[in-house]
């Protein structure tokens, strides 16, 4: 007994279907968990410990390092006050 081939089309379209209409709410559910675990990492990993120090870094100027403050400058700059 051979099947008609209509039916084996039409169950064909229904199993796509199916899959289709099922397929996105697993999908949803392993994105959120990859998402919730992204968070908890990056939590854990200190990651949002300063939010605050890169936006300055902009502002601030950097081009120029501030001048040494060891013993050596200090006593040259005595020796040339005298």
């Amino acid at each position: 007994m051979s099947e008609d081939p209509c039916n084996t089309a039409q169950s064909m379209r229904d199993s796509i279907e199916s899959f289709v209409r099922n397929f996105p709410e697993p999908l949803a559910v392993m994105l959120l968990c990859v998402a919730v675990w992204a968070l908890l990492w990056a939590i854990k990993n200190g990651q949002f410990d300063d939010l605050e120090s890169h936006g300055w870094s902009v502002v601030l100027d950097d081009d120029q390092k501030p001048p040494a403050l060891d013993e050596e400058t200090t006593d040259n700059t005595k020796r040339e006050d005298q």
